[in-house]
């Protein structure tokens, strides 16, 4: 039997996971509580034509006790277990079991800091789907996209159907991918220093190209929360190698241009601004007037 346990918050790196893992096989997902005695049957009953893949979807699963992990240690079974836990509890018994004996694959969602991370991505993507890129493409991508590994799947996807057979260039990304992570880091800026003109131009680019108001709040929430923290550290005078820190990035150099973006801001109206985001961002879909409303009130 094998067994996985996979962790982190990047969902849709998870799927793409779970597809390896899968293939080939039939799959059974558990997504709400089972009882263990249900667990082991279900695990255990094998499929006819295919091997069996079982995916455990449910944290509470880690409440399974020895039972469970006496079946899991004992069992040759030809079928995988896939346990999906994003912040797996080494302090529960099947959690620690899972640590020393599963395979455990990390799926965290990439720092919308770490370019070289997103560039990697980028480039494991299109290799995945058989699509050849020039590193100039890869890098006007990373520019264009960011962090956000669903819609850069979606846009190598698109931009193979328009281009094959021929590789993508970085003048196809120009005209077929939209800026949507520059103008919302533009607007961001707008926002910070309070200029609600240059603020209302960018929204009108972004509206022309079919943006995506979550997409654009998330980006805005990351970078007020980058701004605060750096202003939090430049009052308090620690060092910048204990800001990078904080921020969690691993280039430190970055926080010198952080200092210079947040040095004429106040605290308290950073404070404020970002307090202002978080409070939008309890609408789970906000819709194009909440973000025009949330910019209203960050200038």
């Amino acid at each position: 039997m094998e067994i996985y346990l996979i962790t982190g918050d990047c969902e849709f790196t998870q799927q793409l996971t779970i597809q390896d893992i899968a293939k080939n096989s039939t799959q059974e997902i558990i997504e709400s509580s089972v009882s263990v005695q249900d667990a082991i049957a279900i695990a255990s009953t094998p499929n006819l034509f295919y091997p069996k893949t079982v995916i455990f979807k449910d944290k509470a699963t880690l409440n399974f006790g020895k039972t469970f992990i006496s079946y899991l240690s004992k069992n040759n079974t030809k079928s995988k277990l896939i346990f999906i836990i994003p912040k797996c509890d080494k302090r529960t018994a099947l959690g620690k079991w899972l640590y020393n004996n599963a395979q455990i694959i990390e799926c965290n969602q990439i720092s919308q800091w770490d370019i070289q991370a997103q560039h990697n991505q980028a480039i494991y993507l299109s290799k995945r789907i058989s699509c050849i890129s020039t590193p100039s493409a890869i890098n006007e991508l990373v520019k264009r996209v960011g962090n956000n590994s669903r819609r850069m799947h979606a846009e190598l996807q698109k931009l193979k159907a328009s281009v094959a057979p021929n590789p993508i260039e970085a003048k196809h990304v120009e005209s077929l991918v939209n800026d949507e992570i520059g103008n919302a880091i533009n607007l961001a800026n707008a926002c910070r220093q309070r200029d609600i003109c240059t603020a209302n131009s960018i929204l009108k680019i972004m509206d022309a190209g079919n943006y995506n108001p979550a997409t654009t709040l998330a980006t805005l929430i990351t970078y007020f929360k980058t701004w605060l923290i750096t202003k939090e550290g430049l009052i308090n005078q620690i060092t910048d190698s204990e800001i990078a820190r904080n921020l969690l990035l691993k280039n430190p150099n970055r926080i010198y241009y952080l200092k210079r973006e947040v040095e004429g801001c106040s605290i308290g109206v950073l404070k404020e601004q970002y307090l202002i985001l978080l409070q939008a961002s309890i609408n789970q879909y906000p819709t194009q007037q909440t973000l025009i409303n949330t910019i209203i009130k960050l200038c």
